[in-house]
């Protein structure tokens, strides 16, 4: 497992996708074209330091950098106007809008660390099922406003109901051939 490496990814996609919201302000504005930041290793690359084990302390710290830069990310993502969200690149690449769901899909994956499951496979499954029924008793209970919804890849808006077949689906999957077909990625 290499914990570092999925907070380290985290944090340096919030802070890219930060600078490509300033950028993205100054095209539709200025006309600026934007210029690539992806100063970050790919996900298939995994460095030494990566396999160091992270003790509390630590990823408490890492954690309060992503949240810190999430919460940044937001403060200036509210300044916005809803004209600016939403505009389209002239060259055909993602609306703010959509960039923001893809952060916070990151963001996710960073918080369950916070809670990390069981090793021992059958314990794991428990755990996260039992994680995954305690969240849809709690949307069931007490579903969100109007304002606030489930995404999908790209930003593509779904309902609870589809999030539990969606669930569902994959257990079976794995239950009959024994593998789970990863979710494709993030691109149109």
């Amino acid at each position: 497992m290499t914990p570092r490496k999925i907070l380290q990814r985290v944090l340096d996609h919030t802070l890219d996708h930060m600078n490509q919201l300033e950028q993205w302000t100054d095209w539709q504005s200025d006309g600026v074209a934007p210029q690539p930041t992806d100063g970050w290793a790919p996900s298939g690359t995994t460095f030494d330091e990566d396999h160091v084990p992270l003790s509390e302390v630590e990823l408490a710290a890492w954690l309060w950098r992503i949240d810190r830069a999430v919460d940044l990310l937001i403060h200036r993502a509210a300044q916005l106007t809803q004209s600016q969200i939403m505009w389209q690149p002239p060259d055909g690449s993602w609306t703010l809008h959509r960039v923001l769901h893809h952060v916070a899909r990151w963001y996710a994956y960073a918080v369950w660390l916070d809670e990390a499951l069981p090793d021992d496979p059958k314990a794991r499954f428990v755990e996260a099922n039992q994680r995954f029924l305690s969240c849809v008793a709690q949307l069931e209970q007490s579903p969100p406003s109007a304002d606030h919804g489930f995404y999908r890849n790209a930003g593509r808006h779904f309902s609870l109901e589809e999030m539990i077949d969606d669930v569902l689906a994959a257990e079976k999957e794995l239950q009959t051939t024994g593998r789970l077909v990863p979710a494709p990625p993030e691109i149109d």
